[in-house]
């Protein structure tokens, strides 16, 4: 399949970003090429595969949750580049 330019432009505004003509042309190879890929991929038989198989047949397997120390409360705020009291001061974030 080989996206159009104009294609290519639509999805680059979808997503916000903006590409040059090299980078348009560019895209919409390596995008092509990825559509292909995906085409191959729906003509493998999966007719024998399991859906529910997975590797893991016991499910996820969680640690404890636990209490532990995290180390030394000092040594880690001296590493801190700004620090007031005991909290490490980062600057505001709005």
């Amino acid at each position: 399949m080989n996206l159009t330019l104009e294609e290519i432009r639509k999805i680059a505004k979808l997503a916000r970003i903006s590409l040059n003509e090299g980078e348009e042309r560019k895209m919409a190879q390596q995008l092509s090429a990825v559509i292909d890929y995906f085409k191959k991929l729906q003509t493998v038989d999966t007719s024998g595969v399991d859906v529910h198989l997975s590797e893991g047949e016991e499910g996820n397997r969680l640690r404890e949750d636990e209490a532990r120390e995290s180390g030394n409360q000092e040594v880690i705020l001296s590493q801190a580049p700004l620090r007031e009291d005991n909290f490490i001061k980062v600057k505001s974030v709005l």
